[in-house]
């Protein structure tokens, strides 16, 4: 449960996890930007609530990294006073204070701040190509990676099915329509320059042991035709240490390594007992849908206000 205060009963949702802290939001009014952000440490229970910044917030992102500083910053895209325009304003816990970053902008349609945003060695990244540098307060863009079957990249035929951070390593993981139980795992260099092939690994051996992931309904280069997500790339101290988390729904969580290609699995929704459960109550059904924007890693943190 949330310590967060209950005013009239709003949903609470995890807006993305940093190094231990979560960015966590209350929406009142599905149809106003009314909603109450807050940074809560899910070890010692302790949050605090955003003061409000200075016009209606479209997203917010954390940046926090403990070995580099005590105090963690939001940054929160909104509305500017100059409307059609966006805004960055950023949040130091340090000052407690919101300021303006940089003039007003025109609106775009791949930077919203909602969902997905990961911070990595001193940036927020928007998308697998695009990033806030938070020491010189600007977007950049970077190239995507190269298509590993030597093919133009095109989102008819390639897809990112994961983007996140584990351990300080940045990764995203590619797929192609003709061969879907084929993931390639890309690594963003430490310089931030470009990405680079980390890991190649093909999943064909979870599906013989869980074939109801086919869905045999739609075509085989359909990219919904594997029912399986990638939730997580956990790195290990040691690569062979290294695997990846799998969400087959409404059936189970697995981790795959990647140096043996084993596999187990780590939590069973498929028993009696919760085929029980799921029967009662529908909406836990929806739940045990998850994909990798939807999951947030737990780190211990000791940070306290």
């Amino acid at each position: 449960m949330f310590p967060f205060p209950q005013h009239d009963s709003p949903k609470i949702f995890i807006m993305q996890s940093c190094n231990g802290l979560l960015l966590c939001c209350t929406k009142h009014n599905p149809f106003t930007f009314n909603e109450d952000y807050y940074i809560f440490n899910p070890t010692t229970q302790q949050f605090i609530t955003l003061p409000k910044p200075g016009g209606d917030v479209i997203g917010m992102s954390l940046a926090f990294d403990p070995r580099k500083s005590p105090h963690y910053k939001v940054i929160c895209l909104r509305i500017s006073e100059l409307e059609p325009e966006n805004q960055i304003e950023i949040y130091s816990s340090e000052t407690k204070k919101w300021r303006v970053s940089g003039p007003s902008f025109p609106k775009r349609y791949d930077i919203s701040f909602r969902h997905g945003l990961v911070y990595w060695n001193g940036a927020i990244y928007v998308s697998c190509n695009k990033r806030f540098n938070l020491e010189q307060e600007q977007f950049e863009e970077f190239p995507m990676p190269n298509c590993f079957d030597g093919q133009e990249w095109d989102k008819e035929n390639h897809r990112i099915v994961y983007f996140g951070e584990s351990y300080g390593h940045l990764h995203l993981i590619q797929v192609r329509s003709q061969k879907l139980t084929s993931y390639n795992i890309y690594e963003m260099k430490n310089d931030g320059t470009e990405w680079f092939l980390k890991y190649e690994v093909n999943v064909e051996d979870v599906v013989l042991a869980y074939p109801r992931i086919i869905r045999r309904y739609l075509e085989q280069t359909d990219f919904h035709y594997c029912a399986m997500v990638v939730v997580n790339v956990v790195r290990g101290e040691k690569e062979e240490d290294t695997f990846l988390v799998l969400h087959i729904p409404e059936m189970a969580i697995l981790r795959y390594n990647l140096a043996d290609k084993s596999f187990h699995m780590l939590c069973d929704f498929d028993s009696g007992q919760n085929k029980g459960i799921l029967e009662e109550f529908d909406e836990l059904a929806v739940c045990l849908h998850f994909h990798s924007s939807s999951t947030y890693q737990y780190i211990e943190s000791t940070y306290y206000w």
